[in-house]
């Protein structure tokens, strides 16, 4: 017999592996990020007081989460979804006062920062699939999180696959390749650029 815990956590990995079948160019994973490559990504955040987090490509949350757990109280995280369905799940599954979810486009993410009146954000975490997209695509991408970024500000990231890291380095003069975790669904590499 199943128990009522690994039913919901196999509901919840169908649930994704569907909507990836749906729009694999957007969701860019038939899998949720892994632990392992959750808290490494984490571990690059410095936390501060009142600092601002901007999240692109949040999936079902499993960063948010513990961006969360790592952020004072008197800061925001701005969560970006472009999927509805992944949206709503986080604004059900993870109820808390800092965070905002948009179902936008993350390259908005600027416009939300200045209408919030937040300034500049002191990270952005990114999931976005960059390697489902054109290097134009990319680029633009790329020019949109170092406009939202202050200075000294980082954009940490992962990809499957390095193929966007042209335009990275191009966009970002600091760039650095911090890790590979082999044991992620598929193995995945971080990487942190510095405005």
């Amino acid at each position: 017999m199943v128990s009522y815990e690994k039913s919901t956590r196999m509901r919840k990995k169908a649930s994704f592996f569907i909507e990836a079948l749906k729009d694999f160019k957007i969701v860019g994973s038939f899998f949720p990020s892994q632990p392992a490559l959750v808290k490494k990504m984490v571990r690059l955040v410095k936390p501060s007081r009142g600092m601002v987090v901007v999240e692109l490509g949040a999936g079902k949350g499993p960063i948010t989460k513990e961006l969360l757990k790592k952020m004072p109280p008197e800061s925001s995280l701005l969560v970006f979804e472009m999927k509805k369905e992944f949206a709503d799940y986080i604004k059900k599954s993870i109820a808390d006062e800092r965070m905002t979810v948009l179902c936008d486009d993350g390259r908005n993410a600027g416009k939300y920062l200045r209408k919030m009146k937040l300034g500049e954000a002191d990270y952005v975490v990114s999931a976005i699939p960059m390697g489902n997209f054109t290097a134009e695509e990319n680029l633009k991408t790329l020019a949109s999180i170092k406009d939202m970024l202050k200075k000294g500000g980082a954009y940490i990231q992962f990809q499957y696959f390095l193929s966007s890291w042209r335009e990275v380095k191009k966009t970002f003069k600091k760039s650095e390749i911090i890790n590979f975790v082999p044991n992620n669904i598929p193995p995945a590499f971080i990487y942190r650029c510095v405005k």
